[in-house]
């Protein structure tokens, strides 16, 4: 039986991924955009970096204080 990551652990990983993807893709065009676009965009990107560094604190403090599933069975793998 394979032992899964909590709800909780799994849903901050992928916010936490989506997020970094959102960003990356924000930064590659602020090169077309007009001045107002570009001064929207750069709120966005850091509001966004700012809201990905508070969750990646809390993914962070939740490992520490709830600890870690393996992602596999630790009697299969022997």
């Amino acid at each position: 039986m394979q032992q899964k990551y909590d709800v909780i652990t799994r849903c901050l990983h992928w916010i936490i991924a989506i997020g970094i993807l959102i960003m990356i893709g924000l930064g590659l065009s602020f090169d077309s955009l007009t001045p107002s676009q570009f001064q929207t965009a750069v709120f966005i990107h850091k509001s966004l970096a700012m809201t990905l560094l508070i969750l990646m604190i809390v993914r962070i403090l939740w490992r520490l204080t709830y600890g870690s599933t393996p992602p596999y069975n630790q009697q299969v793998a022997h």
